[in-house]
């Protein structure tokens, strides 16, 4: 469910997270995924509900602040925000889509499923945010582990 998920990440610093993203916009993948997000999402059907999912905030040529400015929306940029989540923020569905167990990832689109995606993100976004992004993907991958094969004695 998008509430739950909605749950999972949550970024404190609006300024960092400003940073991240737009390091990730030199990744190809991520891109791609951001478009196909704000096509989705523009125009909603097969199950997506566009009040789960927000618009892009930094990649959309459509949003509404200028991301070569660093410019948030007024309500990031106050300090008494707490922190940033998937209820704000488009970018980040996709990428927790990018962080999620290959196994995951596969079940939405066989190019996200390479076990090099992990790398390339840590590779986009370098500096201090990889470590955090790496410990969260691992994180994920105990919380959503992939089905066990079941064998013989199991049945």
């Amino acid at each position: 469910e998008p509430q739950v998920l909605g749950q999972l990440l949550r970024v404190a610093d609006a300024t960092a997270l400003h940073e991240v993203l737009t390091r990730l916009g030199s990744f190809p993948l991520f891109r791609e995924l951001c478009e196909a997000y704000e096509s989705a999402v523009a125009s909603p059907g097969d199950g997506i509900n566009a009040e789960f999912f927000p618009p892009l905030r930094v990649l959309s040529p459509s949003a509404s602040y200028s991301s070569r400015r660093g410019a948030w929306p007024a309500a990031a940029r106050e300090a008494d925000v707490e922190d940033v989540g998937l209820a704000a923020c488009g970018e980040l569905w996709v990428l927790l889509l990018l962080l999620l167990p290959q196994h995951l990832r596969v079940a939405v689109a066989e190019n996200v499923a390479g076990p090099r995606i992990a790398q390339d993100v840590a590779r986009a976004v370098r500096g201090p945010w990889a470590l955090p992004l790496e410990a969260l993907r691992e994180t994920l991958s105990h919380i959503l582990p992939a089905p066990q094969a079941r064998g013989c004695a199991q049945r």
